[in-house]
């Protein structure tokens, strides 16, 4: 049983360990704008449209910072991955935020 726990212990360990420290960035600040959205957008509509509105807007920053920013004025390229932490940011952001829709 012991080696059981270590081997699961060890084996969380390195795939936390090996994510990019650049897609949890973009997970949290995906979160954090969700969030803020959420909170503004929830004072001038109900809560469950206030949630597919920030969706919708954050998903949109993030494929804008991707494509337009880091594609056109960066000379670099629009990485898939960054727009998973993306999505995985505004699922965070909506666990977040569920408890305001009761």
């Amino acid at each position: 049983m012991k080696n059981f726990v270590k081997n699961t212990f060890n084996y969380i360990n390195d795939k936390l360990g090996s994510i990019r420290t650049d897609l949890i960035i973009h997970a949290g600040v995906s979160a954090l704008i969700f969030v803020l959205l959420f909170n503004i957008l929830q004072l001038i509509l109900v809560p469950g449209f206030a949630i597919v509105w920030a969706t919708f807007l954050t998903l949109l920053i993030g494929v804008i910072k991707e494509y337009l920013i880091d594609d056109i004025f960066r000379d670099g390229c629009a990485d898939i991955d960054d727009l998973y932490a993306d999505v995985t940011g505004v699922i965070l952001g909506a666990i977040v935020t569920l408890p305001a829709l009761f």
